[in-house]
């Protein structure tokens, strides 16, 4: 069994921590032990003996646990970044079909004002022949008259 250095308690920082407190990863001398363990939240807690900690197998549980909780860290932000592109995605869609409506709308008033100035052109037209009609009557009135 490997040695490990002492530890201070990390309660009252005066003892040696001898005792090892598993459930809150802390080192005890034994009068803190008494005290934590009297606690209602503690009164479960394990503890070891000091020279029963071997730091390699607490490093490993550790790291294990670090990895599970980056692991999950990453899984979510990839989740949340499929969720950000799906909105993106269908944003994209959206805003698609309105441009598409826009255009159709934007070449319905363009062919509207066009055949509005069809319909203005073909009005004069037929304004200014219904004019040179009524010169063409006024003049024949007018050769018409005996002289």
């Amino acid at each position: 069994m490997a040695q490990v250095p002492l530890q201070k308690c990390e309660i009252c920082e005066i003892n040696d921590g001898r005792r090892y407190c598993t459930d809150c990863e802390q080192y005890f001398c034994k009068t803190c032990e008494e005290f934590h363990l009297k606690s209602k939240a503690c009164r479960d807690h394990v503890f070891q003996d000091l020279g029963q900690i071997n730091p390699e197998e607490k490093g490993s549980e550790l790291k294990d646990i670090v990895d599970k909780l980056v692991h999950g860290k990453v899984a979510n932000v990839t989740t949340e970044e499929e969720v950000i592109l799906q909105k993106k995605i269908e944003e994209e869609r959206i805003l698609k079909n309105a441009q598409k409506r826009a255009e159709m709308v934007l070449l319905k008033v363009t062919n509207a004002v066009e055949n509005q100035g069809d319909t203005m052109l073909l009005n004069s037209h037929q304004s200014l022949q219904q004019a040179m009609q009524s010169m063409s009557d006024i003049a024949k009135s007018d050769l018409e008259f005996p002289f």
